[in-house]
This record gives C-alpha cells, structure tokens and sequence, in this order.
C-alpha cells in the first residue's frame, strides 16, 4: 500500500482547494473504474497535480475513500433535508402511507444521486475492513433514529418488540430502495413502491393508509 508518514492539514484557500479537487477527482475515477483500479498516480494525473503533492494531504489511496465515504454518511443523515428529518418530526403525520411515500422516494433520490458510488461500496464492503466499519456504524446511527422514531408513535403501532420490528422495518426499506436503485426489474417503480407500503403499514400499524 502506498503511505507517506508526513500528511499537511490545508488552511489556505488554494490547499483546501488543492485537496477539494484531489477528493472529487478519486471519487469520478472509483466510480468510473473502480476503487480497486484506481491508482494515485492517475488521480494525480487527472487532478493535475503531482504524485508528491497528493501524498502532502493523503498518506494513501485508502484515506481518500474512507473521507469520502465519512462525508457521504454525513451528508446524508444531517443535511437540510435529512432523511433523520422524516424519522424525527414527519412520522407523526396522520397519514403513513404518505410519509412513507415521502420517505422511500427521498431514498430513491439519494442513492440515485450517487448510484455508482453505492455499487462500489458493495464490493468495497467486502474487501476494505474499515469500510465495512463505517457502513456498520452508519447502519446502527440510522437503527437508533428508526427506533426512536417508532418509541415516539408506539401507541399507534401494533408490534410489541420494538428493537426487532426496526431491524425488520429497516431491511424492508433497504430492500424496496436496492430492488429499484441496484437490481430493477421490468416492472413499474411504483407498483414496488406501493406494495412496499402497503407491506409495512400492516406490518407496524396493522392496517394501510
């Protein structure tokens, strides 16, 4: 693996832009060819940079794709308009079928967004010990969210063991947003997507909105 023991933190405006583009170049060139495929000095080649220079704000090609990935959970879960938002304070709305809606199709939005980033990371996943780490610990933030967001409603739900019913509820959505990012069928989006809803509203609630 290649490292360099000396690694700079930017503080003027042209290094962080330096490292800005250093970061965005890796994450085109993983999606594009691989992470695997991908060498620093192509990323130094394509960011216009020198092999030096990359290794002045990196020490390798693995501390890239972990700050890459750190960043994408956390834009994830706290940006303006969050998926922890619709957990936190939409799930109390009346209508689940329509925060339901609401909440897989901004799903959908996100990893469409970054699709081939998500491909990657299923191999990566298996291969790179500390990505499987974060994507464990991501995982587990969004599982305490979901948990604490069906506490907040358990009077409107009808299962009784809440820490198994938001493993489940969680696999249900993973499941609805990888069959329509990851591995569509020749069938409507939609038709997943309300038969999703349908399955968890009688699964929590015991009746469809």
């Amino acid at each position: 693996m290649e490292t360099k023991s000396k690694v700079r933190t930017p503080k003027q405006e042209r290094s962080i832009q330096k490292k800005q583009s250093i970061r965005s170049t890796s994450l085109e060139l993983f999606c594009k060819n691989g992470y695997h495929q991908t060498t620093t000095n192509q990323i130094a080649k394509e960011a216009r940079i020198s092999v030096g220079s990359l290794y002045e704000y990196y020490p390798n090609k693995e501390a890239i794709l972990i700050e890459i990935l750190n960043d994408y959970f956390e834009q994830f879960l706290n940006h303006e308009e969050s998926i922890t938002l619709l957990f936190t304070t939409e799930i109390h709305t009346e209508d689940k079928g329509h925060w339901l809606k609401t909440l897989i199709n901004n799903l959908i939005a996100s990893h469409t967004s970054s699709l081939s980033f998500n491909r990657e990371l299923q191999y990566l996943y298996f291969s790179i010990p500390q990505v499987a780490d974060i994507c464990n610990k991501q995982k587990a933030q969004m599982r305490q969210i979901i948990y604490n967001s069906l506490l907040s409603i358990k009077d409107e739900l009808i299962v009784t063991d809440l820490e198994a019913a938001t493993i489940i509820f969680m696999d249900l959505l993973d499941k609805i947003i990888d069959r329509i990012t990851l591995y569509p069928l020749p069938i409507e989006n939609e038709r997943i997507i309300d038969q999703g809803i349908h399955a968890i509203c009688l699964f929590l609630f015991g009746k469809t909105y």
